[in-house]
């Protein structure tokens, strides 16, 4: 398994990865993946990076290819 870290997206809706943690860097992996302030792609054409995930109260949206979103929805189990 290979697990990479995005540090940013640059200005061409590229992902840019940490190439590597020294010594007072301190990652803690948990069961669960948290966005604290999610940006809600407005419409299928938003700009956004393959890969990127996002989220509001109905829908749950990933970027499926530069600036491509889909979106499913959300309910209650």
């Amino acid at each position: 398994m290979s697990v990479r870290f995005i540090k940013d997206i640059n200005s061409s809706n590229k992902f840019r990865f940490l190439r590597g943690l020294n010594a007072s860097q301190k990652i803690k992996f948990l069961k669960a993946i948290i966005i604290p302030n999610p940006t809600v792609p407005t419409s299928t054409g938003s700009a956004g990076a393959r890969g990127q995930i996002s989220w509001d109260d109905d829908f749950i949206y990933v970027c499926v290819s530069g600036n491509s979103w889909k979106r499913s929805a959300l309910t209650t189990w």
